[in-house]
């Protein structure tokens, strides 16, 4: 943040930070577990910055087998877990999998938030319910999800598609977004 680091720019046009201050980066991924391509951001994201500057790790992610939300596209089906990874469904072992890992990745490396879980409960967010309700009463003989955020409604098999992505993004965006307030809330104190 501009509170942690003052950066000055010198003759050769190059950035240095103050001797007394020191830069800190938030680092924020979610998503699935299965899905996570953690060898290769520790390997070129966290441990490159830990070692210059201090990181804060945010991270949220889903155990749950999760439908894509694509059609016809081969990948999904082929996708291969990063080897780096321990295959368990078990949630704790997880997270503490994850957390050696960060805290490894660097001196100045640290965890400050790290969610696992099976899955992120849509249905107990205020604001989506809200959503879901005005789009109700605009289309009442459709599922909501159907039509946001993504609107493709095409023919039955598209809209299938499209509220099964609609869900995936509002997950992933919900995720992301108890991250971000859990970083507010970290700066604040």
């Amino acid at each position: 943040t501009t509170k942690d680091a003052i950066i000055v720019q010198d003759e050769d046009k190059s950035s240095k930070v103050n001797e007394t201050e020191q830069i800190r980066v938030a680092v924020i991924v979610a998503g699935t577990y299965d899905r996570l391509m953690f060898g290769s951001m520790i390997k070129h994201l966290m441990k490159p910055l830990a070692e210059k500057v201090k990181v804060d790790y945010y991270g949220s992610f889903t155990t749950a087998e999760v439908k894509a939300g694509r059609s016809k596209k081969i990948y999904p089906d082929h996708f291969q877990p990063d080897p780096f990874l321990p295959r368990t469904d078990d949630s704790e072992k997880i997270k503490m999998f994850l957390q050696e890992q960060i805290l490894a990745s660097g001196p100045l490396a640290s965890v400050a938030m790290l969610r696992v879980q099976d899955v992120i409960d849509l249905d107990s967010e205020p604001a989506l319910e809200a959503k879901r309700v005005e789009m109700l009463k605009e289309n009442p003989n459709e599922d909501p999800d159907t039509r946001f955020p993504l609107l493709d409604v095409r023919s039955q098999a598209v809209s299938s598609r499209t509220k099964t992505a609609n869900k995936n993004l509002l997950r992933l965006h919900l995720a992301i977004q108890n991250l971000w307030k859990a970083l507010l809330q970290r700066e604040a104190n």
